[in-house]
């Protein structure tokens, strides 16, 4: 294989074997590929809503703290490659073909199947090729998304973060991760190691309580907000956020952050107390360094304004949790009539977003993302269909979109949710077809 198309449609190609949450097959081929990630000084980030913008936070905190930085997120918006960055920089495509060659001949060798008798996972291999790349490129610090869990989880063959981050947890997953808060808890607390330091939010009591019974167990230092260190929120509206942070001896004030949402505060104050804790550690991240990489983080699809007349909102909530923080930020914006565009997939929690969304607009238009887990609309057409909203559907989303568009005036607003995948391709046709956007 040598062409960038051939290697993408063999990736992709993976994505038929579905998720199996296992670390034997990943653990085996990185270990013939003599352990690139145990080279990384990393920070390991798990939870079930934020932990992609706390990621994004931490990167251009540090980078601007000069420090080379890689960044290992999921899902992409439009290209493979952004889930590996180095600097902000997207893996080329030349290294994605020639990482996918090596991680194939390990494979094609019967080397690891001959043990496993199973094929790597779409994110295993993703997985293994971040690995690589980000070791042998030399990043001075690695943040590490996981993917859908914790415990099982293929970046959590990472023995040795220097920090471990827990986010928000919600009910997401649940035919994998289980469907109490504390059973969901317990898979994504499977990312604190032994000895360890872990930072989380304010959680639902249970979660507390299970990730408090995780950190015993493993004699792991847990600081939680709210407790170990606090948050002042000074201003929440349509540009941002402007916050005080206090942490022992540190008092951090008027951060700002261009990401919108009460929600993205508290990202950002966990994003912060973690570089604190780096600091701490040896890494010399200043409060202006911190207070510089606040003010130029970007974090597309989530909360983002791509037109103020009409405005056109564009935020990938996926799960009820999601969209509730949504909710709660359109009060920002002054607009006449809501018209909210949903495209879920069949996996998420369709019945609690729909009960989130529905009731607040004037005009729903019910879409299908061009995913295989996609959701039928039709499905979503029976359960928003109580709420006696005008609902109509339009699978396909650049049909979906031009005909919203011809119904709206300046004063209105469109907002594009239930997915990033949804997101994407709205965001896609949206740019490529409005002046002065940028791509």
């Amino acid at each position: 294989m040598k062409d960038y198309n051939e290697t993408l449609q063999y990736l992709f190609n993976l994505q038929r074997l579905g998720i199996n949450l296992n670390l034997a097959r990943i653990s085996r081929v990185l270990h013939l590929l003599d352990n690139p990630h145990n080279s990384l000084m990393a920070v390991h980030i798990a939870g079930t809503n934020g932990k992609g913008s706390v990621a994004a936070i931490m990167d251009s905190i540090l980078r601007v703290s000069g420090y080379k930085t890689g960044l290992y997120t999921s899902p992409h918006l439009y290209d493979l490659r952004e889930r590996i960055r180095i600097n902000g920089n997207m893996i080329s495509e030349e290294m994605t073909v020639k990482i996918t060659e090596r991680i194939r001949e390990i494979v094609g060798a019967g080397l690891a199947p001959a043990l496993l008798n199973e094929e790597l996972t779409f994110f295993e291999f993703i997985t293994v090729m971040a690995f690589i790349y980000l070791a042998e490129e030399g990043v001075d610090i690695a943040i590490v998304e996981t993917g859908m869990g914790g415990r099982l989880d293929a970046t959590n063959v990472l023995s040795t973060p220097l920090i471990s981050v827990i986010t928000d947890i919600d009910y997401d997953h649940t035919d994998f991760l289980g469907n109490t808060m504390r059973e969901i808890a317990r898979e994504k607390g499977g990312i604190i190691k032994e000895k360890g330091v872990v930072v989380t939010t304010l959680q639902h009591p249970e979660v507390i309580s299970e990730i408090e019974s995780i950190c015993k167990e493993r004699n792991a230092g847990l600081i939680i907000l709210g407790r170990d260190f606090y948050i002042d929120i000074i201003r929440s509206d349509d540009k941002g956020n402007i916050f005080n942070l206090k942490s022992n001896n540190n008092l951090l004030c008027d951060l700002r952050i261009p990401l919108i949402g009460v929600h993205q505060i508290i990202n950002a104050g966990v994003a912060v107390e973690v570089c604190l804790r780096l600091r701490g550690l040896g890494f010399d991240i200043t409060d202006e360094g911190i207070k510089e990489g606040l003010d130029k983080v970007e974090w597309k699809g989530r909360m983002e304004i791509i037109s103020e007349s009409p405005y056109i909102l564009l935020d990938g909530a996926h799960n009820r949790a999601g969209t509730k923080a949504l909710v709660k930020t359109l009060p920002y914006f002054r607009y006449k009539r809501l018209f909210i565009v949903i495209g879920i997939l069949k996996d998420k929690d369709i019945a609690g977003m729909i009960e989130t969304l529905v009731p607040i607009a004037d005009h729903v238009t019910l879409v299908r993302p061009d995913v295989p887990r996609g959701a039928d609309p039709k499905i979503l057409k029976d359960m928003a269909s109580i709420f006696s909203k005008e609902t109509v559907i339009i699978e396909d989303i650049p049909s979906a979109l031009q005909k919203v568009r011809e119904k709206i005036d300046k004063d209105d607003m469109i907002l594009i949710t239930g997915s990033l995948f949804t997101v994407a391709e709205a965001r896609r046709e949206l740019v490529d077809s409005t002046q002065g956007l940028m791509p």
